[in-house]
């Protein structure tokens, strides 16, 4: 019978591999897509002023915390050696192409490849600094 002997979890964010000048880029990539409507959104009733959180300062206060938390999890995974290690998310199309992203996947083996897209065709917030 199995054991579950811990879980760990992180948000998805291109955030977590990207240092923050890169975070400006990303920004004005989503300013540009139209299917956002930023006037609407800083036109929204009681949206805090974000003034303090996008100053460089600031965004590689939180950069380092989040690099931190992220080699905690690494420490804690290694600690807990586990025999198998079940991995819940999306594919977003790393490991399938477009049109034919199940909405369940199982893999079994040893170990998984990790096969990026080119550089070349990724916008450059989507580069890891």
């Amino acid at each position: 019978m199995a054991v579950c002997i811990g879980g760990l979890a992180t948000s998805h964010s291109p955030q977590l591999n990207t240092e923050p000048p890169i975070w400006l880029v990303r920004a004005e990539w989503d300013r540009s897509n139209p299917v956002f409507d930023f006037q609407t959104l800083l036109s929204r009733p009681g949206l805090r002023d974000l003034t303090t959180d996008l100053q460089m300062d600031e965004m590689w206060r939180r950069y380092e915390r989040c690099q931190s938390a992220i080699a905690t999890l690494s420490e804690h995974l290694l600690e807990l050696a586990p025999d198998v290690v079940v991995i819940v998310g999306d594919d977003q199309h790393e490991m399938f192409p477009g049109d034919v992203i199940p909405a369940i996947s199982i893999y079994g083996d040893d170990s998984i490849d990790d096969h990026p897209r080119p550089l070349k065709t990724l916008h450059a917030s989507q580069v890891a600094g």
